[in-house]
């Protein structure tokens, strides 16, 4: 009996001393750092820390993390929606439980954008969360191909930005495509800067999963302007850039 409470005694000390140590993964003696509870890796190294790749469904699901997480769990989402972007995300628990993403905002600077009536002829009011699946363009059904939403946070305007693919090659003429978009409370996309356009470009043009591999019409003007045929010859030459 004797033996069985030394035996208790030693593992209750083992587990009270690495309870309160440090862990230095690669880390030399003279590079350990006192306030760190977790430290890895050498000064000056030529390798950083991989997190855990994860595909989030959105920023309020927690899924596909097997349990709610605890807040402050890292993750890297390779995911881009209307609400997600590439990047690191943690989860806060403030407010509604959702995921928060890091960084970025101090690269960038925010872009405005108000919709002036007088320009455009018309006050659009629709939601890019309702973006329908499929358009009527004249004789012609466009198919969502993406949305993503351009984040204020990362130095955007908010707006949500979708790509649709017509069904045939033919394309169609500005007045056509204004006219279906009003219909729906929307409009053509316009470019006011070089961070919109690299949004649009990476997020909507090139998207991974479904790139718009043809030209496709931006513009912010009513269609009586008569400015419509100089926006697509720009839009097309900052294309082939």
């Amino acid at each position: 009996m004797k033996k069985i409470l030394m035996g208790l005694a030693l593992i209750g000390s083992v587990v009270f001393s690495m309870s309160n140590a440090q862990i230095f993964v690669g880390v030399p003696n003279a590079e350990q750092e006192a306030s760190a509870y977790y430290q890895v890796g050498k000064m000056n190294a030529n390798k950083g820390v991989g997190m855990p790749t994860v595909s989030l469904n959105s920023l309020t699901d927690y899924n596909p993390i097997v349990q709610t997480p605890k807040p402050g769990l890292l993750v890297y989402n390779t995911r881009i929606s209307e609400t997600l972007e590439q990047g690191y995300y943690y989860w806060s628990a403030i407010g509604t439980p959702h995921w928060e993403k890091i960084g970025g905002v101090e690269n960038k600077f925010t872009i405005i954008q108000n919709v002036d009536p007088n320009i455009l002829g018309y006050s659009p009011t629709g939601i890019g969360a309702n973006a329908p699946t499929t358009i009527t363009v004249g004789s012609s059904t466009a198919t969502k191909a993406t949305c993503v939403k351009w984040e204020l946070n990362a130095g955007g305007n908010g707006h949500v930005y979708c790509g649709y693919k017509m069904s045939d090659n033919s394309g169609k003429d500005f007045g056509t495509v204004f006219n279906a978009l009003k219909s729906l409370n929307g409009y053509i996309v316009t470019i006011t800067a070089a961070p919109e356009w690299d949004f649009v470009k990476t997020n909507i043009l090139n998207n991974s999963t479904n790139a718009l591999n043809t030209p496709a019409w931006i513009g912010y003007t009513s269609v009586n302007s008569g400015k419509q045929r100089k926006i697509q010859v720009d839009y097309q030459r900052n294309m082939e850039k």
